[in-house]
């Protein structure tokens, strides 16, 4: 699971905003490497609230808070580190900050 906790006043862009020349939603894509084979879709799992973005002018899905992003897998030597990068754009209402891509280390053992 990759967790994004956001500071007061700030949102994302839900995986769900799929507005056509809107901004990025959020997205998890996990490394390809062999020792991971994914289950299905990554599911978000938050506060989510469908509105009118006047930053962006368009309806948008927003998420406040905290967001989980829960991927099922299978791996294959789980003393190896589950490795992804994590793509979001955040807002505050009045300013919006380029999309940020994080990379991430899920260590199982």
């Amino acid at each position: 699971m990759v967790v994004a906790s956001l500071a007061k006043g700030w949102t994302l862009y839900s995986m769900d905003s799929q507005a056509k020349d809107g901004p990025i939603p959020t997205s998890v894509e996990f490394k390809k490497d062999g020792n991971v084979q994914l289950i299905g879709e990554t599911k978000e799992i938050a506060k989510k609230q469908k509105e009118f973005d006047k930053t962006m002018g368009m309806e948008l899905v927003k998420i406040s808070g905290r967001a989980n992003y829960v991927q099922m897998a299978k791996v294959k030597d789980p003393s190896k580190a589950v490795k992804g990068e994590l793509t979001f754009m955040a807002c505050n209402g009045s300013t919006c900050l380029p999309p940020e891509k994080i990379n991430f280390n899920i260590a199982l053992d």
